[in-house]
């Protein structure tokens, strides 16, 4: 069970027994029901708890209709419990608000049970949907959750990854003996990476509002950014031994790995790395092919290097602020 997951066992629990005592205290019958609803209506996120409360009491509002409809015209027999339950799933896939079928069906089952029309019976089936709902909304809400914390957590540890990568990039050109072993490290780093980011992406539904998506767009621009670099290990392993041209590369990735942070310093790194590039432009073109292929990888990493800090650039253009308000948040 991880962290996630035992604070939506917590919010379960608590939301059975808050819905449970409410429905005692006002006398409704089916009083465990109504903490069972409310139960089904916590999810994993907020979001998604919000999306299926609100199909939840839909569904079962549509059922109670629909089976007080069918009992009264067909009578109140087991017999026609299933056909009423053919016509109530299909109008609800129709209506999209299928999540809450099976919890309708057993509200449905209330008015069977009656034996006749009883209105006591449907205003209980009814109130204790509703009351299952508001109490897991207002518990999903309240309940306290450190969202922006830990997504400001995992930028940090997503800067530090690119960092170590970038220096491993950069050992690959001085020592291309190497670069079988630095691609490994790279695929960990990947792997990590997408761990992070699928953590993220649920971070992003406890985010009811706008505030901590900067976090979420930061995390994706680094995964752009891991894939560049992808790109820049398969390019490296196509050196088979140290070239004159590969240690100002090099060199530049050092000083790249310095600059990852929070702030916009891919934009000075951009003029730097397209002043690198203009002084290989001058160089004497290659007088055999082995040197030539060579240089024209050392080309391509180039570019996909300014594809990288293209996307630094393209997040500071709509997060302008963000170094700025993740300093003030500490």
């Amino acid at each position: 069970m991880d962290r996630r997951q035992f604070h939506t066992a917590i919010k379960m629990t608590i939301a059975a027994t808050i819905t449970t005592a409410l429905a005692m205290a006002l006398r409704l019958d089916q009083t465990i029901t109504a903490g069972i609803l409310a139960v089904l209506s916590i999810q994993l996120t907020r979001k998604d708890s919000f999306i299926l409360a609100g199909k939840r009491l839909a569904n079962a509002l549509l059922a109670l209709l629909m089976g007080t409809g069918f009992f009264l015209v067909f009578g109140y027999d087991v017999w026609v419990f299933f056909p009423f339950t053919f016509a109530f799933a299909a109008m609800s896939f129709i209506l999209k608000i299928e999540a809450g079928i099976v919890p309708s069906l057993v509200l449905a089952s209330h008015l069977l049970l009656a034996g006749g029309f009883d209105l006591w019976t449907l205003f209980n089936s009814a109130a204790i949907i509703a009351l299952a709902v508001a109490v897991s909304l207002a518990l999903n809400l309240l309940y306290p959750l450190n969202t922006h914390k830990v997504l400001i957590k995992h930028t940090a540890h997503l800067d530090e990854l690119l960092r170590k990568e970038i220096l491993q990039l950069a050992r690959c050109l001085r020592e291309p003996n190497v670069t079988a072993v630095c691609q490994r490290s790279h695929e960990g780093m990947k792997l990590e990476v997408e761990k992070t980011l699928n953590e993220a992406e649920l971070l992003e539904k406890d985010i009811l509002f706008d505030r901590g998506r900067s976090h979420v767009d930061y995390l994706y621009m680094r995964k752009a950014q891991s894939e560049r670099l992808t790109r820049l290990f398969e390019l490296a392993e196509k050196l088979n031994e140290p070239h004159a041209y590969a240690t100002p590369i090099a060199d530049y990735l050092e000083g790249l790995a310095e600059d990852i942070g929070l702030e916009d310093r891919a934009t000075p790194r951009l003029k730097a790395l397209r002043e690198l590039l203009q002084t290989y432009r001058e160089k004497p073109l290659p007088e055999d092919r082995a040197s030539f292929e060579a240089r024209a990888v050392l080309f391509q990493m180039l570019f996909e290097l300014e594809a990288f800090l293209s996307v630094k650039i393209n997040f500071h253009a709509e997060h302008a602020d963000y170094a700025k308000r993740r300093r003030e948040a500490k």
